[in-house]
């Protein structure tokens, strides 16, 4: 989309729509809060004020612009203030770039991003950030009291998890390192970690990729299945004591 805005007059032509649009109430040598009308439907539009003295380009501006489609469109504007040899204001000229996408796309963003801190903040389950040194960068209080630690511990800062991973469980672990890397993902599997305290806790974790600018990290959730894992111990101990039971009890009658 291309925008020229010429004297009093105040034109507006929308070019991918083949509109022109009228502004009304503005004045190139002042330029400020106007309407644009386009079509059958009036939109908002903002021009920022010119200080005396100051420079001619004028700051950026926002548009909502609504063809009959009722389909809106947002554009940014940019322009600048000609004066003639006298040093009067007399045209602007300008562009518009249609940035509808863009923002859609940083409104969904932002709606992600929300979400997920919600329940990052929410302890609801551990998570964590890592990067693939195996640094944790950032963790939830859920996890860090899943290990014993809370936030203003120092030792909390420094956590690797391949540290503080037992090394029976190392193997399973970096198999799920691998994976992450090569599909960007890793299904739940389960291992253990070691708390400050020297104790073990059962988690069952899965994790996924996030690329940022050009840094490569990670984000993990993590739950705590140690009382889970402890009544299955429980169990197959009751299995084996009722199987040597039977077995004593046949062997009496042999």
């Amino acid at each position: 989309m291309t925008r020229e805005v010429v004297g009093r007059a105040l034109l507006a032509r929308i070019a991918n729509r083949g509109e022109v649009a009228q502004v009304l109430g503005a004045d190139a040598r002042e330029p400020r809060v106007f309407i644009l009308r386009g079509g059958a439907r009036v939109v908002g539009c903002s021009c920022a004020r010119r200080p005396p003295g100051g420079p001619r380009a004028l700051h950026a501006r926002w548009y909502g612009c609504s063809p009959p489609l009722r389909e809106t469109r947002i554009a940014q504007d940019r322009g600048s203030i000609l004066e003639d040899e006298f040093g009067t204001p007399h045209r602007v000229v300008g562009s518009i770039i249609d940035i509808t996408r863009l923002i859609e796309t940083e409104k969904r963003l932002n709606k992600t991003e929300n979400r997920f801190k919600k329940v990052f903040e929410s302890n609801m389950i551990g998570m964590l950030f890592s990067n693939f040194d195996g640094r944790i960068l950032e963790a939830n209080d859920a996890f860090l009291e899943m290990l014993g630690y809370d936030r203003n511990d120092p030792d909390a800062a420094q956590l690797n998890w391949k540290k503080i991973t037992p090394e029976k469980y190392l193997e399973v672990s970096y198999a799920a390192a691998k994976q992450l890397q090569e599909k960007g993902f890793c299904p739940p599997f389960e291992k253990q970690y070691i708390r400050k305290d020297g104790s073990f806790v059962s988690v069952l974790m899965g994790s996924a990729v996030l690329a940022h600018d050009d840094e490569i990290s990670s984000v993990s959730y993590i739950i705590d299945i140690s009382k889970q894992k402890g009544e299955e111990a429980k169990r197959r101990e009751l299995q084996k004591l009722i199987k040597r039971q039977q077995d004593e009890f046949h062997n009496i009658f042999s």
